[in-house]
This record gives structure tokens, sequence and C-alpha cells, in this order.
């Protein structure tokens, strides 16, 4: 009786905080909202970030390391890191490189 009655008090504060903009609905919904805020962060769109990975793939395949550790170091400075896998790069949110430091000195 007790666990029914947690179950469906979970159940309502679950639907109040949906309500209320308090409670994703889904794991991929937290994320594209992370997505948007460190791309209005960065001042980019998600078309720009999609192109300089586009330049980052093809200075690697051109063996420009440089020119793709720059693009990689860039994006990192606003937030947004890179992930390379087999499939190819995508990316993700991340801490701005300053806010990072920032972090560090202050502990």
């Amino acid at each position: 009786m007790r666990i029914e009655s947690l179950a469906a008090l979970e159940k309502i504060i679950r639907e109040v905080l949906v309500v209320l903009g308090l409670m994703p609905m889904s794991y991929s919904e937290v994320l594209q909202q992370l997505r948007e805020k460190a791309l209005k962060r960065a001042r980019l769109t998600e078309d720009q970030v999609l192109q300089k990975i586009e330049e980052r793939t093809a200075a690697r395949k051109n063996k420009d390391y440089e020119k793709s550790d720059a693009i990689r170091k860039d994006l990192a400075a606003i937030g947004i890191a890179l992930m390379d896998t087999p499939e190819g790069t995508s990316w993700r949110p991340a801490i701005p490189l300053a806010l990072q430091e920032q972090q560090v000195t202050a502990v």
C-alpha cells in the first residue's frame, strides 16, 4: 500500500514538474536544450559548427594537423567540444576554456 502511494505521489510530482518546465521529458530533450544554449553562448549556428567540423575533417585528411588542432582549440575555447569516432566527428556542449581556468584558480 505504501509503495503504491509513493508511486502515485511520484507520478503527480513528475507531472507538475513537467508542466512547470522544471523536468525534461527525456535525456535527448535535455541534450538538445544544452546544445541550443551552447550555440547561443558561442554565437554560432549548428550549421556553422558542422562547417568547422568539415573543415577539420578535410585538414586531418590532408595531414594538416596544425589547422585541425587549431579548429578544435578554437571551438573548445567557446564551449564546443569535438568527439572523434570511427563514424565521424560530432560535437557536444562543454564549459568554455576560460571558465574552466577560472574554476581551477578559484579552487
